[in-house]
């Protein structure tokens, strides 16, 4: 009796169907998971809790996006979560997991490079507001460095505005 249960295991079809991740993603923007959970005998599992994890190619864990339950017929959908560095570097690759109950599936993608908002002027249409948080993060240790440049770099343009412009303005 148990070589044969031992032998029908493999024939359980508990799984997660239609599992859909894009493949590539931009900075900044909204990734999502969508698919349909299955028990072994292929119905589909209601109101089941749906975990989704972020790993990097290493298998080690990036971030985590909230829970979701399955609707009545089994399906699922991620809420978009944004991919923002610098967890998610560009142009490496990561893995979106999802687990329901004893399932599990899992895609690859990867990030790629944010979407401009006019060619060739970096302000992107997604990610401005991100951008400014980034840098604003206390945790990034070229922040400081950054911050001096730019500060230095005000003040030299505006001593040279005054020094070639100041007979200009009857100083």
């Amino acid at each position: 009796m148990v070589l044969l249960a031992l032998l029908l295991l493999p024939l359980a079809n508990a799984s997660i169907s239609n599992y859909a991740v894009p493949s590539t993603i931009p900075l900044n923007q909204g990734i999502t998971a969508t698919g349909q959970s299955t028990n072994d005998s292929n119905n589909a599992v209601a109101d089941e809790l749906c975990s989704f994890y972020f790993l990097d190619s290493s298998g080690n864990l990036v971030d985590r996006a909230s829970d979701q339950h399955t609707d009545q017929t089994g399906r699922f959908a991620m809420p978009a979560f944004v991919i923002t560095e610098p967890k998610f570097q560009r142009f490496q690759n990561f893995t979106l997991k999802t687990v329901c109950g004893p399932n599990e599936e899992d895609a690859n993608f990867t990030v790629d490079q944010r979407q401009e908002l006019l060619p060739f002027v970096p302000l992107y249409k997604q990610g401005f507001a991100y951008d400014l948080l980034f840098w604003t993060d206390p945790e990034n240790p070229l922040f400081l460095f950054y911050a001096i440049i730019i500060l230095s770099v005000c003040v030299g343009i505006g001593l040279l505005i005054w020094k070639y412009y100041k007979p200009f303005w009857g100083c």
